[in-house]
């Protein structure tokens, strides 16, 4: 990455810590939310060995009966765009990435569309199943780890994530750097 992109991403970075929060409604039945921060892996010693921001995009649209999650991780290695949807009923849903290669299902705690806990159990086509905790009681700053075991049921790695919430217009600058469209 260049200099001057560098010192652009970190402008960025600087302003999202210095913004206020907006309100995060949007649109008719639909709440748009936006945040920035970091996801650790461990491995299963529970030793870290890699930090990277993440942004994250989330769409709660009661009218549809979804939840529509979107991560962008910064890795050495490039960008990845996840893009996960949860099918709502009453407090339960099932969810499946764009790819097909997750898929599971979970409970949701708290008032319907302000949920403070989701818990829930994802199986991928490599095997692995992965167990998932989110603690959203301040809706500014979320916190889940995931758990990551082989077909054996042995954990293989931990993924800990922590974000807080941007502006959308702060969302929206910080894609242009790390996605530029073509």
């Amino acid at each position: 990455m260049g200099i001057l992109k560098k010192g652009l991403v970190t402008a960025i970075l600087l302003t999202a810590i210095l913004c206020p929060v907006r309100s995060l409604y949007a649109g008719e039945g639909a709440q748009h939310f936006y945040y920035l921060g970091t996801e650790t892996l461990s491995g299963p010693d529970g030793i870290a060995y890699s930090v990277f921001p993440i942004l994250v995009e989330k769409v709660h649209n009661p009218v549809k009966s979804e939840i529509i999650e979107r991560a962008i991780e910064i890795k050495p290695g490039g960008v990845t765009d996840y893009l996960v949807r949860l099918v709502v009923q009453g407090s339960e849903f099932t969810a499946s990435n764009e790819q097909k290669t997750i898929s599971g299902c979970g409970k949701l705690v708290g008032l319907p569309w302000q949920w403070t806990y989701l818990k829930a159990t994802f199986q991928s086509t490599t095997g692995h199943r992965i167990d998932d905790e989110n603690f959203m009681s301040d809706p500014k700053v979320l916190v889940a780890r995931k758990v990551v075991y082989d077909g054996r049921g042995k954990i293989v790695q931990y993924i800990d994530v922590t974000v807080t919430a941007i502006e959308e217009t702060l969302f929206r600058g910080l894609l242009q750097v790390i996605l530029p469209t073509k």
